[in-house]
């Protein structure tokens, strides 16, 4: 039970509303919980009542030592907020990831079909350099086209120090055509030797230990690491965009 005490006390000079109640479970502890809340009176927040403090004082049994305490706990900054504009707050911070925590939306259905941009800033040797690609993705019929345009790059000594690179991987032959788009001229080499992040290669040994490399395209949701394990929705980020966490094993 709690019972209202007044409002005579102060806690770091804000006037006070003071209730109490106990609490005590056989001989193990009895105690006398204070609890201090400010007056209607007084508000930094806007809002018209705050917790301000709670004051524990009694005897708890320590074996079979009874020991006499005091306990007392200062709230500050006490806000209230709303939801679910502070949802941000909940979700675990970019870069980490923690394993069993239950995701509130499924993986998106990503298509075996689709062409998408990215765009890479990144620095090598403290010199900057933009990357960009367009990607063309095809898993039914296996094939898989990259353009790519770097500025900038380490290495690059083509006019402009700019360079414009594309792909065809045929994964039906294994073989894969790089075209200089500023030379005009084209490479054909195996896939395995100019792998990307939509290639796995599996090293397979038989029962006579002979060794040998399995070129794999991977599958619409392994471009995204979604078969990888345990994957989980981490909320909103920007403007109508939504964040999904995967660990690479």
């Amino acid at each position: 039970m709690t019972t209202y005490i007044g409002d005579k006390e102060t806690v770091r000079g804000i006037p006070a509303l003071q209730w109490q109640s106990t609490l005590k479970h056989d001989d193990d502890y009895s105690l006398k919980l204070d609890y201090f809340f400010s007056q209607d009176a007084y508000t930094y927040t806007g809002q018209h009542v705050v917790p301000l403090r709670a004051v524990v004082n009694g005897t708890v049994k320590d074996g079979s030592t009874v020991r006499q305490i005091t306990h007392v706990y200062d709230f500050t900054a006490f806000e209230e907020i709303s939801y679910p504009e502070h949802t941000e707050i909940f979700q675990i911070p970019r870069g980490v990831y923690c394993s069993g925590k239950i995701s509130e939306k499924s993986v998106p259905d990503i298509p075996t079909a689709f062409s998408m941009i990215i765009e890479q800033s990144a620095t090598v040797d403290e010199k900057p350099y933009l990357a960009a690609s367009g990607e063309v993705y095809d898993y039914d019929n296996k094939l898989l086209r990259i353009t790519t345009y770097v500025e900038n790059a380490p290495n690059i000594t083509v006019p402009a120090n700019k360079i414009f690179v594309t792909q065809i991987h045929d994964y039906n032959s294994g073989v894969a055509f790089i075209i200089n788009d500023l030379r005009g001229n084209c490479t054909t080499v195996a896939i395995a030797d100019v792998a990307t992040a939509f290639e796995d290669i599996y090293n397979v040994t038989t029962l006579g230990n002979f060794s040998f490399n399995v070129l794999h395209m991977k599958g619409p949701m392994g471009i995204f690491e979604f078969d990888q394990g345990e994957t989980y929705y981490n909320g909103k980020v920007g403007v109508n965009a939504h964040a999904l966490r995967t660990a690479r094993t």
